[in-house]
């Protein structure tokens, strides 16, 4: 995590993102399905922070492969930390919700 976090601080987000999905793709291949979703929500709220909504976007994608992969229905219960449990469409949600907030422009486009 400190490789990210460095190259955000250079402002390589690219290659921050890169280093997200190459973490989620780890535990994806570990089948540690809520460590690879939560460094994906992790990964999506960092690149929000700068404004990296594609980057962002990409990220939630993975979430949504994972799921696929995992075979989730939209009631799974998916364990965030030890504290929070969401659905699929509750962690759907969660990941996107900032995002909305913050470009509701960006959004705008998006679905029109």
């Amino acid at each position: 995590m400190q490789k990210i976090e460095a190259a955000c601080e250079k402002k390589n987000f690219y290659e921050a993102q890169q280093m997200y999905r190459s973490l989620v793709n780890r535990y994806q291949q570990q089948e540690s399905w809520e460590k690879g979703i939560m460094v994906a929500l992790g990964g999506i709220k960092k690149m929000i922070s700068f404004s990296q909504y594609a980057l962002a976007n990409d990220l939630a994608l993975l979430i949504v492969e994972l799921f696929g992969k995992m075979k989730a229905t939209t009631s799974t219960i998916i364990q965030v930390t030890d504290t929070q449990k969401f659905t699929v469409i509750g962690t759907l949600f969660n990941a996107f919700s900032n995002f909305c907030r913050t470009s509701r422009a960006y959004f705008n486009l998006l679905t029109t």
